[in-house]
């Protein structure tokens, strides 16, 4: 058998194709980059008191309490 070669034709897609495409790619790429910013930081927070003292504690996904900086007093933050 002799060696054919196979021909390609490629038709072009428009402009109009061409941008919807790129806009495709474009709104795609933004929605990962959002997710990936949006799981560092996920949870959330809430005050606690103990002992007469408001405490800001931000939670985890995996439910790991932590305590934010200094307690809160009175309408001031106490270092």
């Amino acid at each position: 058998m002799e060696n054919q070669r196979k021909v390609i034709r490629f038709d072009d897609i428009g402009d109009d194709a061409r941008r919807q495409y790129i806009d495709a790619k474009s709104s795609f790429e933004a929605l990962e980059s959002a997710l990936v910013e949006a799981a560092a930081v996920r949870g959330g927070m809430y005050w606690k008191t103990v002992g007469g003292v408001d405490y800001l504690i931000r939670t985890s996904p995996l439910q790991c309490p932590e305590k934010l900086g200094a307690p809160y007093i009175g309408g001031r933050t106490h270092l």
